[in-house]
C-alpha cells in the first residue's frame, strides 16, 4: 500500500487519472510540466500532503474538497489566479502555500473559515490595497505576505 508518490521531471506532461486509484496515498509531490491537476486527485481520501510546485498549474481542481484529511497544499511557482471555494471545506486542512502565483485575490469564502488556517503567499499580482484587505477581511487566517 503506497503512501508517499513523488514525480520530479521536466519530461513528465501528464498525471494518469488512474492516480485517484492510490487509495492510502498520504503525500503526493510533484514537479513537472503538467498544467492541470487530474479531477481523480479528489479521490485520494486518505492524502495528508499535496505538493505541486513548478507545475505550470492555471487551475486547481475543485474535486479537492474530496480530501477531507489534507493537512498541507503547496503549490509554488504555478500560474494560478486564485485557489478553489472546495479548500474552505476542509477540516483539517492548516497550511496552503501559494508563492509566486498572480494571484490577485482570495474568493470570499475564505472569510467564513471556521478554523485557523496558515496561509503563505506572496510574488503575486496583489496590490498593497488587495493585502491590506486580507488582513482586515480574513483574521481565521495566519497571514505570511511577502
Amino acid at each position: 500500500s503506497l503512501k508517499w508518490f513523488q514525480v520530479q521531471s521536466p519530461t513528465v506532461t501528464v498525471l494518469p487519472p488512474e492516480v485517484g486509484l492510490l487509495g492510502q496515498l498520504e503525500e503526493l509531490s510533484l514537479s513537472c510540466p503538467l498544467g492541470t491537476l487530474p479531477d481523480s486527485v479528489g479521490q485520494l481520501a486518505n492524502l495528508k500532503t499535496l505538493s505541486a510546485m513548478d507545475c505550470q498549474l492555471t487551475r486547481l481542481p475543485e474535486t479537492l474538497a474530496g480530501l477531507q484529511n489534507l493537512e498541507v497544499l503547496v503549490v509554488d511557482n504555478n500560474q494560478l489566479r486564485t485557489l478553489p471555494v472546495g479548500l474552505t471545506l476542509l477540516p483539517k486542512l492548516s497550511t496552503i502555500q501559494v508563492l509566486n502565483n498572480p494571484i490577485e485575490a482570495l474568493p470570499p469564502e475564505f472569510a467564513r473559515l471556521r478554523h485557523k488556517l496558515s496561509l503563505w503567499i506572496g510574488g503575486n499580482a496583489m496590490g498593497a490595497e488587495a493585502k491590506a484587505q486580507l488582513k482586515a477581511n480574513f483574521s481565521n487566517l495566519s497571514l505570511h505576505l511577502y
